[in-house]
Formats: structure tokens, C-alpha cells, sequence
């Protein structure tokens, strides 16, 4: 699974994978203050409209 994500980040243009060893598949409910983060950092480097 590992390699599949890497091989997946590789091809996305500007993409950064990040992983949590505290995280599974709900970052949301395991590392909620993480993601905020990472989501706020994501909107404020994102081109005005």
C-alpha cells in the first residue's frame, strides 16, 4: 500500500504525502488538529481566485 501511494504522489503535480504513524485511514477522528493544519497550510498557499 505504501508503494502505491508513493508511486500515486509522484505523478501529482505539487503533491506531498504525508503519513502520521498515529493515523489509519480516519485522520480525521485520530489526528484531528494534524489535519487542520495541513488543510489551513494547503488553503493559504492556494492562488487567490
Amino acid at each position: 500500500m505504501i508503494r502505491c501511494n508513493e508511486e500515486m504522489a509522484a505523478r501529482i503535480p505539487g503533491c506531498r504525502l504525508l503519513r502520521r504513524p498515529d493515523c489509519d485511514h480516519f485522520p480525521t477522528l485520530r489526528a484531528p488538529e494534524a489535519l487542520v493544519r495541513l488543510v489551513t497550510e494547503l488553503c493559504e498557499r492556494a492562488p487567490a481566485a
